[in-house]
């Protein structure tokens, strides 16, 4: 069974009331190389707000790019709230960012979900990716449900996505949160979840990683890390 390692609430951006826009950035990579250097791990998972912004900077999404570049593992990354445009009609920097990452990351945006087969060495993986803005979209909910009907059952399954899930504690922080529901965890072996900056398990399956670093001094309690998840 694939390994997943599993980061998100990256904030790519975030720290300039305390000048720590360089150590955060800093901080995303040293996760993403972690994950990519440990031998057991399989596939890489950043559930949403790489960016502190809809609209990063150039030198934010080139920090991105860059230590995406420098990965060969398949590469799974939503949007979150941060990092999602609200006026659908416009563009996107994620629009320019899919041009310039490699061919193993594959990325989920915007305001649908999609269903990928991930191939490893240690076996392949059904992965639905639902980036903030499509989980309580109607029409992608309704999409979702009839998908969950045809997943296969003998090969694992991963879920990532971002919002408060059914189940989690501690302080929802920020405005305009998506639901995730239980109902929906249940469909997979593996929820990797994004939104809570710390270390939350929510189900016996689903997690949110918490964030890759401090943004402010709301995140206190944080311990930046990442998880390994062995999908058994």
């Amino acid at each position: 069974m694939p390994v997943i390692g599993h980061i998100a609430d990256v904030h790519l951006g975030a720290g300039k009331s305390m000048n720590r826009v360089d150590e955060i950035a800093q901080s995303f990579d040293n996760a993403v190389m972690a994950m990519e250097q440990d031998e057991q791990v399989d596939i890489l998972v950043v559930a949403g707000d790489v960016f502190d912004a809809a609209r990063p900077t150039f030198n934010m999404m080139a920090q991105f790019i860059k230590t995406m570049r420098k990965t060969t593992k398949p590469a799974l990354v939503i949007a979150g709230n941060h990092d999602t445009v609200r006026l659908r009609t416009s563009g996107s920097a994620w629009d320019l960012i899919e041009a310039a990452v490699p061919a193993n990351v594959v990325l989920g945006t915007g305001y649908t979900s999609k269903l990928i087969e991930v191939e490893t060495e240690t076996g392949n993986m059904q992965v639905m990716l639902t980036p903030w803005g499509a989980v309580t979209e109607p029409k992608d909910m309704a999409w979702r449900a009839e998908e969950y009907l045809h997943l296969d059952q003998n090969q694992p399954k991963l879920w990532v996505t971002h919002g408060i899930a059914e189940g989690a504690t501690g302080p929802a922080s920020v405005f305009g949160t998506a639901i995730i529901r239980e109902d929906e965890m249940q469909e997979f072996d593996y929820v990797a979840l994004g939104d809570l900056h710390t270390e939350n398990q929510v189900q016996p399956n689903a997690w949110y990683s918490g964030s890759t670093d401090r943004m402010n001094w709301s995140d206190y309690a944080a311990e930046p890390h990442w998880l390994k998840v062995d999908v058994k």
